[in-house]
């Protein structure tokens, strides 16, 4: 999956394989920065980040599993410029 935003952010996660390293659910997208240390432990870990990227609008992108607008996979947007999750103004890229 590619988040990549309108607004000229470039792709944020560059293929699925990450998400499927690791318990999403439970660790978070934070496990794409730091090895998890809690079960489930992923088997084959690489950092992806050196530090969470942040969306424009300097806040953390939402992840969501199962996904709201996606039931069957994950959600990942930003809450765009009012910070705030679920209004109008999210940033679902090309989602």
């Amino acid at each position: 999956m590619r988040a990549k935003y309108n607004n000229g952010f470039v792709d944020f996660i560059p293929n699925e394989a990450p998400l499927q390293c690791f318990d999403a659910t439970e660790q978070g997208l934070q496990a794409l920065v730091t090895q998890p240390q809690n079960d489930p432990r992923p088997t084959r870990w690489y950092q992806l980040f050196k530090e969470m990227p942040k969306d424009p609008w300097g806040s953390d992108y939402i992840y969501r599993d199962t996904g709201l607008k996606n039931p069957g996979g994950y959600d990942l947007y930003s809450a765009g410029p009012d910070r705030q999750a679920d209004t109008s103004d999210d940033d679902w890229g090309n989602n």
